[in-house]
C-alpha cells in the first residue's frame, strides 16, 4: 500500500522497524520486515535500514536473523559492516561452532584477499566507521570485542604477537594509538600479550604514564624479566610479572631454579599437607578432580610453577589465618553474594589480603562471586585474586574452584585463590589459573584465640 501511494510511509516503516527488533515476533515476520526495509526504493530509507541492521546484528541472539543480515551484507558488498559483524562474532554461542558461524563466512566473503585474523585485527586498530554516528563508547567496545574474538582465533597468542610487529600496527603506533603502543610495550618489556579484553584493559592501566605507582612497578618487573635467561622468558603472561618481580627482589633462589626444580619444591611442600579435592560439580570419572602437582606438572611452565610457589609463600603469612576466618564469618552472614579480594605486596614490604565486598548491583546470589570495578582497578599490581566458599561451615564437597570460577580466571587473566570452609577450625586453599590448572595448597587452621562469633 505504501509503494502504491495509499499507505502511511512513516508509520509503516516505524512498525516494521519495531517488528524487526522484536525478539517476541515470529522469525518469518522479522525477516520479512528486514527484507522490506533493506529493499526500500527510497535511498534514504535503505540507508536508514542498513544502519539499523548494523546495530541489530551484534545484539541479536537468533542465528537465523544474523545469517540473513550477513547474507545481505555480502550480496551488497557492504564492507563497512565489518565492525558490526566482528562484534556479533565475538559473542560466544555454545550451540554453534565458530567454523559454522554466518559471521565467519561473511567476513571471509567480504575480504577474500585477507586472512580472518587480519580482518579482525584491522577492526581492532580502526574500530570506528567513517560517516556513522554512534554513542561515545562504540569504538572502545568494538576494539575490545575484536580482541576477544582474536583470542578465540589465536588461543596461544602467536598470531597476535606477529600482527603487533606488522605494518598495520606500525602505522597505528606512529599515529599515536595508545592501545597499540601499550601492547608493543607489554610484548617488549613484560614478554606478554594479553589474551582477553579484560586482560588488555589491565595492561593499559599498568602502562599508564600518569600512574606513578604502576610506572614504578612496570620498571621493576621489566628489569626482573629482562634479567631472566631466554628459556624462562618464553610463554610469559601478564599475571606472571608480579611473581617474577617479587621473587627477583626477595627470593632470588626461586628465580634461579629450573622448571623441574620449582615443581619439585612445590611437590615437596604440598604432598604432606591435608588436602580436600572438590567432589561436587566436577567432570571426572571418579567424581573427584585431580588437584595435585603431579597431575598438572606437564601443563605448567616455569613461570606458572614460580607463580604458584610465590602464592604459597604469601599464604604462609601468620596473620592470614585470622583474616581468612574473619572474612568467612562476614561472608556466611551475607546471603546475597560470595566475598573476595586481592592478594598483594604492600609498600611496607609484607603480604596482605585486602577484602572488596561486591557492589549491591553485582550481588547475584550466595554462590557467585563478582569482582567489583573498585577491586579490579585496585589490583593492577596484585599477585592474585581470591574469594571464599563459606556459605556453610562444612563446604568440603565444594573445596576448590567451580566452573564459573575457572571461567572468571580465564576471562580476567588472573591467578586466583579460593578459600573453602571445611569445618569450624579448617579452611582449604586452592590456587587456580586461566589455563584451568588447580593446585590444592593444603589448609589453614583457625588460631586458638580467634573463636567464632
Amino acid at each position: 500500500m505504501v509503494l502504491s501511494g495509499e499507505g502511511d510511509r512513516g508509520a509503516t516503516r516505524a512498525t516494521m522497524k519495531t517488528l524487526a527488533w522484536s525478539r517476541q515476533a515470529p522469525i518469518d515476520v522479522r525477516l520479512a520486515c528486514l527484507d522490506a526495509l533493506l529493499s526500500d526504493p527510497d535511498p534514504a530509507g535503505r540507508e536508514d535500514a542498513k544502519q539499523m541492521a548494523s546495530m541489530l546484528i551484534w545484539r541479536e541472539p537468533s542465528v537465523v536473523v544474523i545469517a540473513f543480515i550477513c547474507d545481505r551484507a555480502v550480496a551488497n558488498n557492504w564492507t563497512d559492516f565489518t565492525p558490526s559483524i566482528v562484534r556479533s562474532f565475538s559473542r560466544v554461542m555454545p550451540l554453534v561452532k565458530d567454523q559454522d558461524r554466518p559471521e565467519r563466512a561473511a567476513l571471509m566473503a567480504l575480504h577474500p584477499d585477507r586472512s580472518l585474523a587480519e580482518v579482525v585485527f584491522g577492526v581492532f586498530l580502526r574500530p570506528e566507521i567513517e560517516g556513522r554516528t554512534y554513542d561515545a563508547d562504540w569504538g572502545e567496545r568494538t576494539r575490545m570485542d575484536a580482541w576477544d574474538l582474536l583470542q578465540r582465533l589465536d588461543g596461544r597468542g602467536v598470531l597476535r604477537a606477529q600482527l603487533l610487529v606488522g605494518s598495520e600496527a606500525t602505522i597505528a603506533d606512529a599515529r599515536g594509538v595508545p592501545v597499540v603502543r601499550a601492547l608493543r610495550a607489554g610484548r617488549e618489556a613484560l614478554r606478554a600479550v594479553p589474551r582477553t579484553s579484560e586482560e588488555l584493559r589491565w595492561l593499559l592501566r599498568l602502562n599508564d604514564a600518569q600512574n606513578a605507582q604502576n610506572l614504578a612497578w612496570w620498571r621493576e618487573a621489566a628489569r626482573a624479566i629482562r634479567d631472566l635467561p631466554e628459556s624462562k622468558r618464553e610463554t610469559l603472561e601478564l599475571r606472571h610479572a608480579e611473581a617474577i618481580r617479587w621473587a627477583a627482589a626477595n627470593r632470588t633462589d626461586l628465580v634461579a631454579m629450573s622448571r623441574e626444580e620449582l615443581l619439585d619444591e612445590l611437590r615437596t611442600r604440598t604432598e604432606s599437607r591435608t588436602r580436600f579435592p572438590r567432589r561436587e560439580g566436577v567432570a571426572s570419572f571418579r567424581g573427584v578432580r585431580s588437584e595435585s602437582v603431579e597431575f598438572w606438572a606437564d601443563q605448567m611452565s616455569w613461570a606458572d610453577a614460580l607463580t604458584v610457589l610465590v602464592v604459597d609463600e604469601a599464604l604462609q603469612t601468620p596473620e592470614f589465618a585470622r583474616a581468612v576466618f574473619g572474612f568467612a564469618e562476614i561472608d556466611r552472614e551475607d546471603r546475597t553474594t560470595e566475598y573476595g579480594g586481592v592478594l598483594e605486596w604492600t609498600p611496607q614490604g609484607r603480604w596482605r589480603l585486602a577484602l572488596y565486598p561486591p557492589r549491591a548491583s553485582d550481588r547475584r546470589g550466595d554462590d557467585v562471586f563478582v569482582a567489583s570495578v573498585e577491586m579490579t582497578e585496585a589490583s593492577d599490581r596484585a599477585l592474585a585474586h581470591f574469594h571464599l566458599h563459606a556459605q556453610r561451615v562444612d563446604m568440603r564437597a565444594f573445596a576448590g574452584p567451580s566452573s564459573g570460577d575457572l571461567q572468571y580466571a580465564a576471562r580476567s587473566g588472573r591467578t586466583c585463590v579460593v578459600f573453602t570452609s571445611i569445618d569450624a577450625r579448617t579452611m582449604n586453599m586452592d590456587v587456580f589459573t586461566p589455563d584451568g590448572v588447580v593446585i590444592d595448597l593444603g589448609t589453614l587452621t583457625r588460631p586458638e584465640d580467634a573463636s567464632p562469633r
